[in-house]
């Protein structure tokens, strides 16, 4: 592997007193994005926690500094960092940077969880910094100005209700208003929104009007990471399979058997047993008509495709993204027999 180009250099133009992913999450509105991802990458890059390996097509890849930090120098990683870094680390190979787009491709249960410390990491820190506050919509103050009234009058008419008893289900009716309606007023309150203080106002206009100058070519480090941040397409997923990393497709390898000329399909074997490796997990809700369903995509190592399956609850909640397992199925009916855990590390 060649070595990589960049030298992880602060540029004396940028603001040492201000955390810019911070701001990068301040830009898209306090949500997570692939443009904070790769904030948070150029930083760590900026100081000497992660090395970038550039790719002429646009897929560049990261791999943690070694030997990995402790002590006083893991305590000056910000949170945001060390929680990324625990990500890349848990889905690198031995020896293999990884692509800098598998942290924003979604394969999962553990990109879900990832996502959602780190944005409340950068939340945290911006709550702290007073460069955000809880305010609430119009919408939820006018609900906050009818609460009380709605209160007042339900707790009036059980009064009424039970004083005047007017019907037997009359006051029960009341009451249930009531509590309902309190409530309702205590939830509300406690999804007001969070919204750009001023300063954290000032400090997006500031940043909006330092990016608006700047050039970022490809051949740059921030350039490099930001071409490649962006996740797969929906229908596309990362493998490290066999220790590389590639992409491969989702849907069976042979499409919908059903659809299939009869003479291709007989030429399908009818059982087949593989190792493969778990490279998405999914659930899809039921409805009135259909059960939840649980799904893996499993990568065999020698197509582009995937092969994926609906698995039982059980079996699927034992499964992570990454595991070896032996797979039994039928290509040829593209059915199921039995999937099970191998006993080797994850690669």
């Amino acid at each position: 592997m060649s070595e990589p180009v960049f030298e992880p250099t602060v540029p004396d133009d940028r603001p040492a007193e201000v955390d810019t992913v911070v701001v990068s999450l301040l830009r898209n509105r306090i949500r997570y994005a692939p443009e904070v991802v790769a904030q948070a990458v150029i930083e760590l890059a900026y100081a000497g926690q992660l090395t970038v390996w550039p790719s002429g097509s646009g897929r560049t890849s990261i791999e943690p500094a070694e030997p990995e930090l402790t002590g006083a120098d893991a305590a000056a990683v910000s949170a945001w960092g060390r929680i990324l870094l625990d990500r890349l680390r848990d889905r690198a190979v031995p020896g293999r940077p990884t692509p800098l787009s598998v942290l924003t491709t979604v394969d999962g249960d553990g990109y879900w969880d990832w996502r959602g410390r780190f944005e409340k990491a950068l939340v945290k820190r911006a709550e702290r910094d007073g460069l955000i506050e809880r305010r609430l919509s119009l919408a939820k103050k006018a609900t906050v100005v009818c609460g009380p009234a709605l209160i007042a009058g339900a707790a009036v008419g059980t009064v009424v209700g039970l004083v005047l008893r007017p019907s037997p289900g009359f006051g029960a009716a009341l009451a249930t208003a009531f509590f309902s309606a309190l409530f309702a007023s205590i939830a509300l309150l406690r999804m007001d929104e969070w919204r750009l203080s001023e300063p954290g106002r000032r400090t997006v206009q500031e940043a909006e009007a330092a990016l608006a100058g700047r050039d970022l070519p490809p051949d740059s480090l921030e350039g490099a990471i930001r071409a490649g941040v962006d996740p797969l397409p929906a229908d596309h997923i990362w493998s490290s399979h066999n220790g590389s990393w590639r992409v491969v497709g989702l849907g069976s390898r042979f499409g919908d058997t059903k659809r299939m000329p009869r003479e291709v399909l007989d030429a399908l074997p009818e059982r087949q047993v593989l190792v493969c490796q778990v490279v998405k997990r999914w659930y899809v809700p039921g409805g009135r008509e259909r059960s939840p369903a649980y799904c893996c995509a499993f990568d065999d190592g020698s197509s582009s495709f995937t092969w994926t399956f609906d698995l039982p609850e059980k079996v699927w909640h034992t499964l992570s993204v990454g595991d070896l397992v032996r797979l039994d199925f039928s290509p040829r009916r593209h059915k199921l027999h039995a999937v099970a855990a191998l006993d080797v590390p994850a690669v």
